[in-house]
């Protein structure tokens, strides 16, 4: 799979060689400050697990809900997907996502378009009708990311998240077919 998204920038999945600069990127502390689910340095072994759950995800669903972002070398620079949490009977209507770049390709509309392609690709392919988006409240950068793909704020999670000892307030966003 590779679906171009800007000026050679693309969509691919995670793929075995990968590990080291998953393990690399996602050590950022801006990132890791950023995202609700990521463990705290992030380790080879972590990478390992994110590539076997992709797989693991990929096959109970029959299509990848996990995808890798790569500048037009083919290198990674970032992630996105679905975390797949809402399926009852093998069918969703409604799922998360959730997104990272690389500090050297953020401001250049690489998200933007990556958030435009999980939105089509959950309402065509997923048949969603609902995609949500979690923020953190200081995380003003992926307001602003969703807002321009359509997204409507819903609503204010008081104390919603507990990462790195504290609790955390979040905004919620979401589009619908």
């Amino acid at each position: 799979m590779k679906v171009e998204i800007s000026q050679g920038y693309y969509i691919g999945l995670p793929q075995s060689g990968d590990e080291s600069m998953y393990a690399k990127l996602l050590n950022d502390p801006y990132i890791f400050a950023r995202t609700l689910m990521l463990p705290a340095n992030y380790s080879l072994k972590d990478a390992e697990w994110f590539l076997n759950h992709c797989k693991e995800k990929q096959q109970a669903f029959g299509h990848p809900i996990n995808f890798a972002i790569r500048n037009p070398d083919g290198i990674l620079i970032g992630g996105c997907g679905f975390h797949g949490n809402n399926t009852f009977a093998g069918v969703a209507h409604r799922d998360e996502i959730g997104y990272w770049l690389a500090e050297d390709y953020r401001g250049k509309g690489i998200m933007t378009a990556a958030v435009q392609f999980l939105v089509r690709y959950g309402f065509e392919t997923r048949n969603l009708l609902r995609i949500e988006a979690p923020v953190y409240t200081f995380n003003i950068e992926s307001q602003k990311v969703l807002l321009r793909c359509g997204f409507t704020e819903e609503g204010y999670l008081r104390k919603a998240y507990f990462r790195n000892g504290e609790y955390h307030d979040a905004k919620l966003y979401a589009i619908t077919r």
